[in-house]
């Protein structure tokens, strides 16, 4: 996804109060929501160009390396739309 097609996506997603993350295949935070933000007192400088895994879950390498159900995994995996489960382990 480019520049421009992230950023009018979190610009649609700051309109929803719930959190909400923009990633890549790689499972990079390319772009986040403010409710993102404020929810889980981060800033977009520490977040931008991070894994998901890193940022929200505090390891090192994929979820589903670790036995964990990945939204975004089971999405390339299925072809289909998965929604995360929570069980991230920010405050």
């Amino acid at each position: 996804m480019d520049k421009v097609a992230t950023a009018r996506l979190v610009f649609y997603l700051d309109t929803l109060p719930e959190p909400r993350i923009v990633m890549g295949r790689d499972c990079t935070i390319l772009g986040a929501n403010r409710a993102y933000l404020e929810h889980y007192d981060l800033d977009k400088s520490t977040v931008l160009g991070r894994h998901c895994y890193e940022v929200s879950h505090r390891i090192d390498r994929p979820c589903y390396e670790k036995g964990e159900s990945c939204p975004l995994y089971n999405s390339l995996q299925s072809g289909l739309p998965s929604a995360p489960q929570g069980g991230g382990q920010l405050p």
